[in-house]
């Protein structure tokens, strides 16, 4: 029943939230050991790109490579998935196509093209020693096995200059209402990505108490803009859990998916192939 003591705890202007980077997940507690998210760590740790090293053939070669895959990324990883599916491609096929598509994608240097869409060397020429290179290089940024956990404060309630500053923008529909993101053109999608970047950072920056983040160079803290796609989702995910009904069970449950590797596709946030504009 729902009792006094809920309507005390009501009354809190802010919660305590333990968020995980290595899952972009999150969960309340009253009180947490975990470190402070601090300024520093944003800086140090939260780029968007992030350099790493690879050993290949005697040498050691450095590669930049981006941190949480972007929407853009989900939708063609997810469009990849239902593709290689429907073909019956053997194993070795499917995830030779799959690593190929996400190097090519995730790899901010150097560049690489994949099936002639963009620029670069073509994944598809490397040898097979090279892919495991990169893909090692990858996993170590978008797939590490150690958790990274941090408490974060957030507000409870979306405050009236939020809510300004996201209708001071200039929305643009996008499809109908109903389309998905799987279903969306390239030029639809890129519009969507670009929208629900902008909405995103202005609730991260705005709901997000400590560590103090700024929006656009307004206020005196990091700048949102200068997050990695990975801690944004994260810190997006902070928000949603204290503000969003059933958005931490959600949480919960793609955190389970995740530790328990069953091979789905995990996100970060909301389904990609279910969600629309």
């Amino acid at each position: 029943m729902l009792s006094f003591e809920a309507f005390e705890r009501d009354t809190r202007t802010e919660s305590v939230v333990e968020v995980n980077f290595r899952n972009a997940s999150a969960r309340i507690v009253q009180a947490s050991d975990a470190p402070t998210l601090t300024e520093d760590v944003l800086r140090t740790k939260g780029t968007p790109v992030k350099t790493v090293e690879l050993f290949f053939d005697g040498d050691i070669y450095q590669v930049r490579i981006k941190d949480g895959e972007p929407l853009s990324v989900e939708v063609e990883h997810l469009k990849l998935l239902r593709q290689v599916k429907a073909e019956q491609m053997n194993g070795e096929e499917r995830d030779r196509e799959i690593v190929n598509l996400l190097l090519a994608r995730m790899i901010e240097e150097p560049l690489f093209s994949y099936q002639g869409h963009g620029e670069g060397h073509p994944i598809e020429t490397c040898s097979s020693i090279l892919i495991e290179a990169l893909s090692n290089a990858y996993l170590a940024i978008n797939a590490p096995e150690a958790d990274d956990i941090y408490q974060v404060t957030v507000r409870r309630g979306t405050p009236a200059d939020a809510y300004a500053l996201l209708e001071s923008f200039e929305w643009y529909p996008v499809g109908a209402p109903e389309k998905k993101y799987t279903e969306m053109s390239e030029d639809e999608l890129a519009i969507a990505e670009e929208q629900n970047a902008a909405k995103r950072n202005v609730l991260v920056a705005s709901m997000i108490l400590e560590p103090v983040l700024s929006f656009n160079d307004a206020g005196a803290g990091y700048p949102v803009e200068a997050l990695s796609e990975q801690y944004l989702k994260t810190l997006h995910e902070a928000h949603r859990i204290v503000n969003i009904p059933d958005a931490g069970l959600r949480s919960l449950q793609r955190q389970f998916r995740a530790d328990a590797d069953t091979g789905g596709t995990e996100t970060g946030g909301e389904s990609v192939g279910d969600d629309g504009g």
